[in-house]
This record gives C-alpha cells, structure tokens and sequence, in this order.
C-alpha cells in the first residue's frame, strides 16, 4: 500500500467520524427540540389550569358567593325579608293520616 493510498484512506474515515458526530448531534438537538415543545405546551395547560383555580378561588372568596351559600344551605334571609320555600305540588306527598275530600281536587271536575 502506498502512502497516498493511506492518506486517502486515513482521510475518508476522518470525513467519516465527522459526519457521524454531526449526526448524532444534530439528532440529539431535534430530540431535544421536541421535548422543550411538550413541555412547553404542558406548562401553558398547567398555566390555564391554574388560572381557573384563581378564578375559582376569588369566586369562592366573594361576598356574592358567600350571600348566595348562605341564602340556599343555611337558609338565611336578610333582615325585613320574608322567606317564601314554594314547592311542586305534584311531587311532594301527603303527611301521614290526611285523607283527600272527594271533589276538592280541581283536575276531576266536569263540566
């Protein structure tokens, strides 16, 4: 083998591992790439996440929020106010022992 021959060969390895290494490199970096976009779109669905918490909380923190809980659960009315409970007829039932008149109940009657 002459030395010409083997400065071409010593050469073309040489082209050879720097392309490999600029592969591998460049390959790494697209990997990389990818990853900081998933979590860089993790982060803005953590970020929205948390913005409804907040909203959440300044809602739950609010004297509306707090009037209305106390007006449904507690059953708390304002002084000078007269509380009024309407119920549905049709779905509440009879008390224990109270027997309905025939002819009181306006749906039976003919003309």
């Amino acid at each position: 083998m002459t030395w010409k021959r083997v400065r071409q060969i010593l050469v073309g390895f040489f082209i050879f591992v720097v392309a490999f290494l600029y592969l591998r490199s460049y390959l790494e970096l697209v990997r990389m790439e990818y990853q900081i976009s998933v979590v860089e779109r993790e982060i803005a669905v953590w970020e929205e996440r948390c913005n409804e918490l907040l909203d959440q909380i300044e809602y739950l923190s609010s004297d509306e929020y707090v009037e209305k809980m106390a007006r449904e659960k507690l059953g708390l009315v304002k002084p000078g106010e007269i509380q009024f409970i309407v119920t549905d007829p049709a779905s509440s039932s009879k008390p224990a022992g109270v027997e309905e008149r025939p002819g009181t109940d306006p749906s039976k009657i003919r003309d």
